[in-house]
């Protein structure tokens, strides 16, 4: 009986390798970040908030495009959890996550941007 484990972790070196030509590519989005933090408005900061809700476990880009959705159809902020959960058409777990929303519009949001707000000044 063979017990050999065949590893294809990576060595430090090899993700040097992959790391350095996409290096100014990931500093240049870590700035959008931060301006999109230093600048955002309340809504949308939770249009952001709403992103990271919805993507563990889906892709990302289907996930932008049902904040895109939700924000089109004046949904991101008053909606129950059965509307916006019809318009997470592609994000895994849609139930849980429709439900997350509006939960996360009055209890989250609010002390996410408190406290956000109050480390600017």
């Amino acid at each position: 009986m063979d017990t050999t484990i065949k590893s294809n972790a990576l060595t430090v070196q090899d993700l040097r390798s992959l790391y350095l030509p996409i290096k100014p590519q990931i500093e240049s989005r870590l700035e959008d970040f931060a301006h999109i933090w230093e600048t955002a408005s309340d809504e949308e900061l939770f249009r952001e908030l709403i992103f990271c809700l919805l993507t563990p476990q889906s892709k990302a880009k289907t996930c932008w495009r049902a904040v895109e959705r939700l924000d089109r159809k004046c949904m991101i902020e008053g909606a129950g959890p059965e509307e916006i959960t019809r318009e997470l058409v592609g994000v895994r777990f849609n139930l849980r996550k429709g439900e997350y929303i509006p939960h996360s519009a009055v209890s989250v949001h609010p002390v996410i941007i408190f406290a956000f707000r109050s480390q600017q000044q």
